[in-house]
């Protein structure tokens, strides 16, 4: 992972923040974001975070009154998006550099919606290059390391956090 978005994580990640892993965990790579935010949720179940790591699944917007509720300063989604590079590169965008030309694996992402329920938040997308988002196939290798790797990472500045 590139150091400037360790960096970029640890600035979303401090404060006030919350999390919204989206994706298809039937939809091999797809299911990047649902599977990483259901991880750490998980290993944060007994602690504050816990109130502030939320699974969206194929319908995030079904999160975004429990998200709004919290009203966080920071939104960061974990998610599979179709960019340039390899399967499983990662890289940080805002929600405004998504609104055209970038696809989001599972359909079109509304950050209109979002940003009507979460006015002041400032929406990031942690996206990871999917290399296979076809029904009933299983997560790629190159995205299962990518996921291992940003665990660990998100898991270190969440520990400093809780």
């Amino acid at each position: 992972m590139e150091p400037e978005i360790f960096k970029k994580l640890q600035e979303i990640l401090t404060g006030d923040f919350a999390i919204l892993g989206i994706g298809n965990a039937i939809r091999g790579d797809d299911g990047f974001g649902t599977l990483l935010a259901q991880r750490l949720s998980e290993k944060f179940r007994n602690t504050r975070l816990s109130t502030r790591i939320f699974i969206g699944g194929l319908a995030p917007e079904n999160m975004m009154g429990k998200i709004a509720k919290i009203n966080p300063e920071k939104l960061l989604i974990l998610d599979a998006v179709v960019f340039g590079g390899k399967p499983g590169t990662t890289k940080i965008f805002s929600a405004e550099e998504l609104s055209s030309p970038f696809t989001m694996t599972h359909g079109p992402t509304n950050f209109s919606m979002m940003k009507l329920f979460l006015p002041n938040t400032e929406i990031s997308v942690l996206a990871v290059r999917p290399k296979s988002v076809k029904l009933k196939d299983e997560m790629s290798d190159e995205v299962k390391s990518s996921l291992e790797e940003i665990f660990k990472i998100i898991g270190e500045i969440l520990l400093k956090v809780k």
